[in-house]
């Protein structure tokens, strides 16, 4: 019984030390900028980038998101991704560079499926 318990704290503490490391202080998205060859790497950093969105980490989510358009200019996340990078700018407060960004994506995406929300954003961003 004892040994039992002894190897489940020593699993939940392995556990949470790699997500410490591993997630929560970007240590997947450093790998991976690293090594650009990675197995899907771009869906990784975008479904990295999302997790921290979801629980409000938006810094991280930015430089998530960064790194899938950078690492991946022709990826098929770089459209979400480039839409992350304004939104995240945006929730951040820099309502500037947000609307930097949304440019760069309604330039790079004219038909992407955020143009009508990033053509509502710059609008409300600039009547501030």
């Amino acid at each position: 019984m004892r040994r039992g318990f002894l190897v489940l704290v020593i699993l939940t503490a392995a556990f949470l030390y790699g997500w410490k490391h591993g997630v929560t202080e970007g240590g997947i998205g450093r790998y991976i900028e690293a090594h650009p060859t990675f197995y899907h790497g771009d869906l990784v950093l975008y479904v990295g980038g999302s997790f921290h969105e979801l629980i409000n980490q938006d810094e991280k989510a930015l430089g998530m998101y960064q790194r899938v358009v950078k690492l991946y200019p022709r990826s098929r996340w770089e459209d979400d991704a480039q839409f992350g990078v304004g939104a995240s700018y945006e929730r951040l407060g820099h309502r500037k560079k947000a609307v930097e960004e949304y440019e760069i994506y309604k330039a790079k995406f004219p038909d992407g499926r955020f143009h009508r929300s990033v053509s509502k954003n710059i609008d409300l961003l600039k009547g501030y």
